[in-house]
């Protein structure tokens, strides 16, 4: 080795030896990782794998990362170290370009987990602010186009309306389809508060009623507590928006929230957790594994799980809620919110019915409570009479502040249609006239 290097000549080196050309070349040198060198040993299958939400499927099984949110659809390739299978390496399939490692779903640790949950739920977060401020700019934008003029053939006269003579008025996304990109990402999370009110009316405030204090009171002693909580009543008396406010103020970043459908099964409870959790790779397919996946999930840290539209469920139902809140690894506390079914199937049953920590009651407001509420809900209301707020209650909303939302759109937009300015009995008759009696 020593002959070749300092006494060799070459012919290629024009009569230096090895040695002499390497120390004559000026060629700027870069130092290589460890990490770089490794993917030299790497085998490659030739075959190309596409990123989905639940990772990449590779020998029937799924391999995540953190990376690879918002990179669903993305063509890779794999590369693995030969008996080494619980951490490939992926590239981008067209450049070649390292993405990132992955590790073996089935075998994450809960480190593993925790940072695919927290990455999967700023990605959530971020694509549910960008998608708000781009409808509130797609209404600002299109604003003008809805107030296209027709002829009104009623009047005889030139009115404002969706169609013109100069064809259809423009029209900007689908706010439909933006709220379910939203609904789909967001799944498990406590909605904004622009959501709390019914039809999302703009300019209603959430009234610091005695009500809404007791319930922030209570949801705060049952996380400290670690226990559970039953909020029930009528539809429409602010369960819903009195839980989400609270928990917003007490634990906004590790509340996860289920809506259930009519009848739920144990099956579906464990598969909207799973959603909520935000849990990776693909649901277990026995009812056992499922379990045990959801009870370790639960024991890595506190969390306040809130089941929302309780009232659906059946004793089967509540009594896995107790399963799971009963078993010594767990670290949660559960919130049922729902109607009156709600609370006489948990009553029925002393081995549930004995584990809520606090029942709380929601009724419609009194008339006394409509008086004061309801001017502070919404500025349409400030300087509106009280006895014509009294006969709005007493006809139509009967103290449900579902119903009061509904009419207050109805309102806002009989004064748009009509260029009133203030709330009269004609323009409460014209409402009526849309709702058909509440």
């Amino acid at each position: 080795m020593t002959w070749w290097n300092t006494r060799h000549h070459p012919s290629a080196l024009n009569g230096k030896t090895p040695v002499e050309a390497w120390q004559a070349d000026a060629t700027p040198l870069t130092d290589v990782s460890t990490a770089q060198l490794a993917t030299f040993a790497l085998e490659d299958d030739g075959r190309t794998y596409t990123i989905t939400t639940s990772g990449v499927r590779w020998r029937r099984r799924d391999y995540l990362a953190p990376w690879m949110n918002g990179r669903t659809g993305t063509k890779v390739s794999v590369r693995h170290l030969r008996h080494h299978d619980d951490t490939i390496e992926l590239f981008d399939a067209t450049t070649g370009h390292h993405l990132g490692s992955a590790f073996l779903a089935a075998a994450a640790s809960r480190e593993q987990i925790r940072s695919v949950q927290a990455a999967r739920t700023a990605a959530a977060r971020r694509l549910k602010a960008d998608l708000k401020a781009a409808e509130k700019l797609r209404r600002q934008r299109f604003e003008a186009s809805k107030a296209s003029h027709f002829f009104d053939l009623r009047a005889g006269q030139r009115g404002t309306g969706r169609g013109s003579a100069d064809g259809p008025p423009r029209a900007g996304p689908s706010r439909s389809r933006n709220k379910l990109m939203i609904a789909d990402l967001d799944y498990g999370l406590l909605p904004d508060e622009s959501e709390d009110h019914f039809l999302g009316l703009e300019q209603a405030q959430l009234v610091g009623t005695d009500t809404l204090l007791t319930t922030r009171d209570n949801i705060e002693a049952v996380i400290e507590a670690k226990a559970m909580m039953c909020v029930y009543g009528p539809a429409g008396s602010g369960k819903t928006m009195s839980v989400n406010s609270a928990l917003r103020h007490l634990a906004p970043d590790i509340t996860h929230r289920l809506e259930l459908r009519a009848g739920p099964t144990p099956r579906d409870i464990r598969h909207g957790l799973f959603q909520a959790l935000g849990l990776p790779g693909e649901p277990p397919a026995r009812p056992i594994e499922f379990d045990t996946l959801l009870k370790e999930a639960l024991a890595e840290e506190f969390r306040v799980l809130v089941c929302d539209e309780a009232q659906w469920m059946k004793k089967t139902g509540f009594e896995f809620w107790r399963h799971l809140w009963d078993d010594k690894r767990t670290n949660i506390a559960v919130i049922f919110a729902g109607g009156d079914g709600c609370y006489k199937v948990l009553r029925r049953e002393p081995m549930l019915a004995t584990r809520i920590f606090i029942w709380q009651e929601f009724t419609r407001m009194s008339k006394d409570e409509v008086r004061t509420t309801i001017p502070a809900f919404h500025p349409v209301w400030t300087d509106v009479d009280t006895a014509l707020i009294d006969a709005i209650d007493k006809q139509a909303a009967h103290g449900s502040f579902r119903n009061w939302a509904n009419i207050t759109t109805h309102v806002l937009a009989g004064m748009k249609k009509l260029n009133l300015k203030q709330v009269d009995e004609n323009l409460v008759r014209w409402v009526y006239s849309k709702i058909g009696g509440m």
